[in-house]
């Protein structure tokens, strides 16, 4: 993808790309592997169709993430800003890192990939509906910083 690099993938997380305009983010999508794609196509979607600035961050390793200093994880994961996760394998796990992960919890469903991805809402459409709840429900609420320390 455009802005990835092995040196990033290196921190274990990186800044992949800020997609809308202005200076505000409204909300940050952290996508792992192949659901990055989804990620940035969920984080285009947002920023044409409801002119949100949206950025989205790559996490290939969260081991080496958590090996950074603080003040590296929280650049990438801005603090006061609600965040997202997409993960096709599970949500376990991501509530240290953002606000609403958004994966599959269940086992046994097979067939094509497409049809599976459509079945549990890993589409842009329907990550980015959540992603507008979120970002309505703290609307009127202080976003909670989340707990980085490991």
């Amino acid at each position: 993808l455009e802005g990835s690099s092995i040196e990033s993938a290196l921190l274990g997380g990186y800044n992949l790309h800020t997609y809308g305009s202005g200076d505000k983010i409204d909300l940050l999508i952290v996508g792992t592997g192949s659901e990055t794609s989804l990620a940035v196509d969920t984080a285009k979607l947002l920023a044409s169709e409801h002119a949100l600035n949206v950025k989205v961050v790559s996490m290939p390793c969260l081991e080496l993430f958590n090996a950074q200093s603080d003040e590296y994880r929280h650049s990438v994961l801005t603090p006061g800003v609600p965040s997202i996760s997409v993960e096709a394998l599970t949500t376990f796990g991501w509530h240290k890192y953002v606000h609403r992960p958004i994966g599959i919890d269940s086992f046994g469903a097979s067939g094509p990939v497409d049809k599976l991805y459509k079945h549990f809402g890993l589409v842009p459409d329907v990550v980015a509906g959540k992603a507008l709840k979120l970002i309505d429900y703290y609307k009127n609420r202080p976003v909670p910083t989340l707990d980085l320390e490991f």
